[in-house]
């Protein structure tokens, strides 16, 4: 996957979890932790490329 479209993978993920946090189907710390998880394996990804 590319870059831009991880950006917008990463931008609709991110969305998603606001809104689901919104109408209380996950807590705020349950969204932070998803999408902490994410963005750790985007760079990981992102160094080991080089």
């Amino acid at each position: 996957m590319g870059p831009q479209s991880t950006a917008v993978g990463l931008l609709v993920m991110a969305a998603g979890l606001g809104t689901s946090t919104l109408v209380a189907q996950r807590s705020p710390d349950s969204a932070d932790a998803v999408l902490a998880d994410h963005l750790d394996r985007v760079f990981r990804s992102a160094d080991a490329a080089g």
